[in-house]
């Protein structure tokens, strides 16, 4: 099982590089869990995409509907606020709802976005945060 970001799951979704490839293979057999929140994010970030050109029409749909299907759990993120607000000092209160969630299930938090990483790290985060980009893949 592992909590999994919305930068995380546009990606996988949308991103036929080696990141999107990468950030498949570390979820295929994973049970997936996020904040309620990830389906507006995920949504708003893939019409952000589709309106930079980014993607075709075709692909946003395509991205809209495999997620639709994706075995994602959606966890409430009510009881996570007082630690969001612990978190707060270092991460912003959306990035700390998936830290706090990763902590709360004692799973590891895969994202997109390293400063996600290093706002966990220099919090004193209990779980171990992966990071799927170029950079972390040594492409850049």
């Amino acid at each position: 099982m592992i909590v999994v970001d919305a930068g995380a799951l546009v990606m996988l979704l949308a991103d036929a590089g080696p990141v999107g490839t990468a950030l498949r293979k570390r979820v295929r057999g994973e049970r997936l869990l996020a904040p309620y929140l990830v389906d507006i994010e995920v949504t708003s970030a893939l019409l952000g995409r589709h309106r930079g050109g980014k993607l075709t029409d075709r692909e946003l749909d395509g991205a809209c509907a495999a997620f639709a299907e994706l075995p994602l759990r959606r966890v409430e993120h009510l009881p996570l606020l007082p630690r969001v607000r612990e978190l707060y000092a270092n991460l912003s209160a959306y990035d700390a709802m998936y830290v706090a969630l990763a902590e709360g299930y004692d799973v590891p938090l895969v994202t997109s976005d390293g400063r996600i990483r290093d706002g966990a790290r220099a919090t004193g985060a209990k779980r171990p945060v992966e990071v799927f980009n170029d950079k972390a893949l040594g492409l850049r």
